[in-house]
């Protein structure tokens, strides 16, 4: 999985990657939980959208696959790069669980 800030982010608020193919989701629900995100979208929406209580986002395309980490905006500039990788190390482990 590649991760890189997203091209219209100026501020290192925007990151993204994507997930492999294939696979269910709920695995990666689970590893997000557990990081204390909580699932904000509701029903079968095409956007899964998840919200720690520190005001960061992963937002999850669930056809497409293509995830977009938001680091809040109040969080120090020097720091959101560490912000990001952190939910960044969190998908990854979320996606071992997805792997056959």
């Amino acid at each position: 999985m590649d991760f890189a800030r997203d091209q219209s982010c100026l501020r290192s608020l925007n990151w993204r990657t994507d997930l492999p193919p294939g696979g269910q989701l709920d695995p990666l629900v689970a590893a997000l939980s557990r990081a204390d995100f909580t699932p904000t979208s509701t029903g079968e929406s095409p956007l899964l959208v998840l919200r720690a209580r520190e005001g960061h986002e992963v937002l999850i395309v669930r056809r497409s696959g293509r995830v977009q980490i938001r680091v809040h905006y109040l969080t120090p500039e020097p720091e959101r790069r560490a912000a990001a990788e952190a939910i960044f190390r969190t998908l990854v482990r979320g996606v071992v669980g997805l792997l056959p």
